[in-house]
């Protein structure tokens, strides 16, 4: 078998880290990319439209990077001419919109996957390996976080457009929402609190919320920050005989009868986005994996429709809640 096509549109910070990415993958041709504004590029096409880049282009794999209110229309453009297709999180930020594009592959019989980078981010899958096998016994309870300052690279601002980014809940939080829903399942219920300043331009959007589980709890905290605060992220989960801190880039595990900390080796870094966090091996394996399912014709397990529209659902339940000051059941 030959190389499988692929063409990327959307070349901004993420796009860009992707073209990266896929360029460092055996059985894979970058070929195609696409961008409102030229980009630098190596061998490949340049397009600023994206149905010429799909006129002209046989591509087994259209890579969406666009903002958020593209990645349906352009995630249904490729699936409806038989392109298998990977969109960057949030697919969309309604769960209707999910149902759309899983019914459009299915009914076109190709391949569709999202982007939740954390479920191929080495630390997490070192803490997932250790829910699953009990190695330190059973969960007890964990926090997770994620923030920075306000993003000020979008295109024409549409990050700070509620109606086109959903705002930290659908773009920074929905990672570790995801991570939450792929570790332990749907919560029973959820409470939540919100702080959001403005509307074109919020000065500041914060959003904490706990997960009520049969046996422990979840807390997750998400923010942008009108300030220039280095972008950051982390998880302490404690265990009935560890604690698991993942903070500033380390995770160290502190087992009850030891000293010192156990170590977990981080990601390679790859390259930069330009924007608030670099390109690791996690990106490239998150491609990586859905090249395999395509080239060897393979559920995308890893990712499937139920977990995708779940964790949408999810985030609209928290923000029933932080509306109405009320516990809300899921």
């Amino acid at each position: 078998m030959g190389k499988i096509k692929v063409g990327v549109v959307g070349v901004g910070g993420m796009g860009g880290g992707h073209v990266k990415a896929w360029k460092t993958i055996e059985g894979a041709e970058l070929v195609a990319i696409c961008d409102i504004l030229p980009k630098k590029h190596d061998k490949e096409r340049y397009y600023d439209n994206l149905d010429a880049m799909l006129d002209n282009e046989k591509l087994d794999i259209l890579d969406v990077c666009t903002p958020t209110y593209l990645h349906k229309e352009h995630s249904l453009k490729g699936i409806e001419r038989g392109l298998h297709v990977f969109s960057e999180k949030p697919v969309a930020l309604f769960p209707k919109d999910v149902t759309e594009i899983y019914d459009t592959a299915e009914r076109k019989n190709v391949k569709f996957m999202v982007g939740q980078v954390l479920r191929f981010w080495t630390e997490y899958i070192y803490l997932k390996d250790v829910f699953d096998t009990k190695k330190y016994g059973s969960l007890q309870n964990g926090t997770m976080w994620r923030m920075g300052g306000i993003p000020g690279w979008s295109w024409e601002n549409w990050m700070h457009d509620e109606d086109k980014s959903g705002l930290a809940a659908f773009d920074m939080h929905v990672h570790d929402v995801d991570f939450m829903y792929y570790l332990l399942g749907k919560p029973n219920a959820v409470v939540s609190s919100r702080v959001k300043e403005g509307v074109v331009y919020p000065r500041h959007d914060y959003i904490c919320t706990k997960y009520m589980y049969d046996d422990f709890f979840i807390n997750c905290e998400s923010a942008w920050h009108s300030a220039n605060i280095r972008f950051g992220a982390g998880f302490r989960f404690y265990f009935e005989e560890a604690v698991l801190d993942y903070t500033k880039g380390e995770l160290l595990i502190y087992e009850n009868d030891e000293c010192e900390p156990v170590v977990v080796e981080p990601d390679k870094v790859i390259g930069s986005t330009g924007i608030n966090v670099n390109t690791t091996d996690a990106y490239a394996n998150e491609l990586r994996h859905f090249l395999d399912c395509v080239a060897n014709n393979k559920p995308v397990e890893i990712m499937n429709r139920e977990q995708v529209y779940g964790v949408l659902s999810l985030i609209h339940k928290e923000l029933e809640s932080a509306e109405t000051g009320q516990i809300v059941r899921v």
